[in-house]
């Protein structure tokens, strides 16, 4: 592990035989060097950057202290109104500067979301060697919270595996509860109860690959059966206005008092990432069954091991996410006077208009001609020499209908075309130029790179003049965001 981004980038084995047990490690040590009767270890050329855009007691102070009982400096930036973010200086410019002095971790909560993944990216291309950690951004993820959680259950209940574990609460902004969901998806024999109000559901693409009992409904009944009961703040600041008037019904309804706590095994623990904000009772956080406090402290430990990690680590590569190179093919190639003499001889063929050199694009779906013209625009590969004829609506014997563009004095890279037909499955590129006619199609689909937009306004690639557009086809005209990790139609970013 370099960068801690998402629990999507572990296996199992990384999780549970690696991670888990190198966080418990990290407990005794963690003990002693707070007893005060320990000498702490000087590693003061070790120096942890914190930088937290939204509110944090729990996960910025544990990181604090973890770093200073390993021995290593720690600086926290000032909140975002007194650095040059407030000047309109971009993220990866702002790391960048960070990287130059001296961090080698960089510890960030922010709003936006895959802010993270966008620079580990950047520094690692700019030959930065410095880790970046994931302390939560905006509603997607919190995966250092995962491991503290996972550690307390191994010590709480002794194990990882064949448990009941419900969630409470919050379940469709709660960071916490998505990254953990993921984790226990790669857990052997893990049943899962979700209690909520219908507003504040699960994400099912967050229930994507698990594949234990997972039962739903809204009444705290249903947790009467579980070994763990993760129960969630209410992020009334997370909702839109349409739903306000759920809230405070939901906060009443899921606060955890002594005849909540009667539903429940007498064997069961009872976990909260914290602040509870009122959430549970006086009494019942009194009951020893509720180990929040415990599990709050595990953060050090487990955050001391990231931290030694993501620092042994800084000098590696490392990919995140699926991003894939895709691959064309030739599947024609032939003088450009003798392609178009058997063109001519083919009956019912409708020609555009010629072109001696450049690009047409065919095979395009409906209503993508102008919007991939569009797109070629922006990006710079049009220009005063170029000539652009859009086809719309033709007649195609394998589509039924579809769009053509022909792009006179215009040639794309391998890169751009691998995008657009990993984009548009189907199309393909006729490339005339020097009297020789190419046919290119899509041999391996690739990465979508500069095409649209995100339509989740909160990612990076909407706040970042350095975050390209990226996507991951799913198949199906489904594609997800590599850094907000949204799933969208094709349609819907162009």
């Amino acid at each position: 592990m370099k960068n801690l981004i998402s629990i999507d980038q572990f296996s199992a084995r990384e999780i549970f035989e690696k991670i888990i047990p190198g966080c418990i490690r990290m407990i005794p040590g963690a003990r002693k060097a707070q007893s005060g009767r320990y000498k702490l270890p000087d590693f003061r050329e070790r120096k942890l950057t914190i930088f937290s855009v939204e509110p944090s007691t729990r996960t910025i102070d544990s990181y604090m202290e973890a770093s200073g009982l390993l021995g290593w400096s720690d600086h926290r930036t000032p909140p975002p109104d007194n650095t040059s973010l407030m000047k309109n200086e971009s993220w990866a410019e702002t790391a960048r500067t960070w990287a130059i002095q001296g961090a080698g971790v960089i510890a960030m909560r922010t709003k936006i979301e895959g802010v993270q993944k966008f620079l580990a990216e950047i520094l690692e291309r700019d030959g930065f060697n410095v880790s970046i950690q994931n302390c939560g951004d905006g509603e997607h993820e919190h995966p250092s919270q995962t491991f503290l959680d996972l550690v307390t259950i191994k010590q709480e209940k002794g194990r990882l595996k064949n448990l009941v574990i419900g969630f409470l609460g919050d379940l469709r902004f709660g960071r916490t509860v998505h990254s953990l969901v993921k984790a226990l998806s790669l857990a052997p024999n893990i049943s899962l109860r979700l209690v909520s109000t219908r507003e504040m559901t699960l994400p099912e693409y967050y229930l994507k690959n698990f594949k234990g009992e997972v039962r739903c409904g809204e009444e705290m009944e249903l947790l009467a059966d579980c070994d763990v009961i993760y129960a969630t703040r209410i992020q009334a600041e997370r909702f839109p206005s349409e739903v306000q008037y759920a809230i405070e019904k939901a906060k009443a309804k899921y606060r955890l008092d002594e005849e909540a706590l009667s539903l429940f095994k007498a064997d069961a623990i009872v976990m909260h990432p914290l602040p509870h904000a009122n959430g549970i009772s006086p009494k019942a956080i009194l009951d020893k069954r509720v180990v929040v406090h415990k599990q709050s402290w595990y953060g050090i430990p487990t955050r001391m091991y990231l931290l030694n990690r993501g620092y042994a680590n800084r000098f590696k590569k490392e990919s995140l996410g699926r991003v894939f190179q895709g691959k064309l093919k030739i599947v024609r190639e032939e003088n450009l006077k003798d392609y178009l003499k058997k063109r001519r001889k083919k009956k019912n063929h409708t020609r555009f208009g010629r072109i001696d050199n450049g690009t047409v694009i065919d095979h395009l779906p409906l209503d993508f001609g102008a919007k991939i013209r569009n797109i070629l625009e922006k990006s710079g590969f049009l220009n005063e020499k170029s000539a652009t004829q859009t086809n719309e609506d033709v007649p195609s014997t394998s589509m039924g209908r579809k769009d053509v563009l022909v792009l006179e004095n215009v040639f794309l890279t391998n890169e751009m075309m691998i995008s657009i037909a990993s984009f548009a499955p189907g199309s393909t590129f006729n490339v005339i130029g020097k009297g020789r006619f190419r046919k290119l199609v899509l041999d391996k689909t690739g990465s979508i790179e500069e095409i649209g937009k995100c339509p989740n306004m909160n990612c990076i690639t909407n706040h970042d003049p350095e975050a390209f557009t990226k996507f991951i086809p799913l198949g199906g005209g489904n594609i997800e965001c590599h850094y907000c990790e949204r799933k969208f139609k094709n349609s819907e970013i162009i």
